[in-house]
């Protein structure tokens, strides 16, 4: 899964950059943990104590044992002093785990008003995934410990988590395009679709996007965006083991997110933060990273190249091989005809001249004669 070899810089300078570009990564994570988790927490504290329509999700279950005030300054208050320890003190995988817990258990509350908000989802998962990454001080790991290798492949983890969720996303698409394209409907592939959903979003929730009409007024806009989200989301686990990808890739989701709340007021916060930090900032992201390299790693055009690759040294073998046949017989035409002439010239010596056993019995029987 996790390949040393694929990931780390290949200069020392790169190497030590990396390093320190994912312990920032971690840290800038968890800062942002504490402020998302107080943001939640302060404007809703006072209404959650309050509120008589919550039915708790599984992680807070135990929320039925206590009064409601109660269950709600605990989950509250182990939630800010939780992510708190893990910003101060990140380097220790007991905070970390404590924050990982008061995360969902926070999220869960939110969640547990009859309506599930998937934004925050990934978020959760990567805070999970953090738990995993070895006890510190990270800074005193030598060049060459495995504890460096054991953090990339956490935060690799983390990465793979994320691009799955949208990968689902993508291959859901694909299947209600099949769907819709089995019952002889209009599928998303349709120039159209994106602004009869547009329009649908508008109608439902009566709101209106800064740019709504506009793409609902020219379709075409919206249409060709579209089907890129469909391909970014579809490939993006690939990008985790192509990593020159991985910049290309945020900046396109985050262009998505962006679109849905120009478009349908769809906000995404928790995922932009999350692809901006995982993916942008990625430590596996090569030094040198070419548009053209890019390019050549795209899903299906690297296919494809590989495939004109292989077919070209195919053909390139059989027209040596064939080359080479043609050859053989040209040389074994060449030593028959030459051959042929030998025997051809000894034979017509043969005929006019004796062998040397005709010669010694005509030598013998002369010197009969003279005697």
């Amino acid at each position: 899964m996790f390949h040393r070899s694929r990931y780390l810089q290949t200069t020392k300078a790169g190497r030590a950059e990396q390093w320190q570009r994912a312990r920032m990564l971690v840290q800038i994570f968890a800062l942002l943990t504490l402020y998302t988790t107080a943001s939640f927490v302060m404007p809703r504290w006072a209404e959650w104590r309050v509120a008589t329509g919550i039915v708790p999700l599984w992680p807070i279950q135990w929320m039925a044992w206590l009064p409601t005030p109660t269950a709600v300054d605990v989950i509250c208050l182990y939630a800010l002093g939780a992510t708190a320890g893990a910003f101060f003190f990140v380097e220790h995988r007991g905070w970390r785990l404590n924050a990982a817990l008061a995360v969902l258990f926070l999220h869960a509350l939110i969640n547990s008003f009859g309506k599930i908000n998937h934004s925050w989802h990934p978020w959760v998962l990567v805070t999970c995934a953090f738990v995993f990454l070895p006890t510190g001080p990270w800074r005193t790991y030598p060049p060459e410990d495995e504890r460096r290798d054991h953090f990339y492949a956490v935060i690799w983890g983390a990465q793979l988590l994320v691009m799955v969720i949208y990968t689902l996303s993508g291959l859901w698409k694909i299947y209600g395009i099949i769907a819709q394209w089995q019952e002889g409907t209009m599928t998303a592939l349709h120039p159209n679709a994106f602004a009869y959903q547009v329009a649908n979003r508008t109608l439902q929730t009566n709101t209106v996007g800064p740019l709504s009409r506009l793409v609902i007024q020219v379709p075409w806009l919206g249409w060709l965006p579209y089907l890129a989200v469909i391909y970014l989301e579809t490939f993006a686990v690939v990008t985790v083991w192509r990593p020159r990808l991985q910049r290309l890739w945020a900046a396109g989701l985050i262009g998505f997110h962006i679109g849905s709340w120009l478009t349908m007021t769809i906000t995404f916060n928790a995922q932009i933060l999350v692809l901006g930090l995982l993916f942008w900032f990625s430590p596996f992201v090569p030094q040198e990273n070419s548009l053209r390299q890019v390019l050549r790693e795209l899903p299906i055009v690297k296919e494809l190249l590989r495939l004109a690759r292989d077919w070209g040294r195919l053909r390139g073998t059989t027209r040596s091989s064939r080359e080479s046949r043609v050859t053989i017989q040209n040389t074994e035409g060449t030593e028959g005809t030459e051959g042929t002439e030998n025997t051809e010239n000894t034979e017509g010596t043969e005929e006019f001249m004796p062998s040397g056993a005709d010669r010694r019995a005509t030598d013998i029987y002369r010197h009969s004669d003279n005697v």
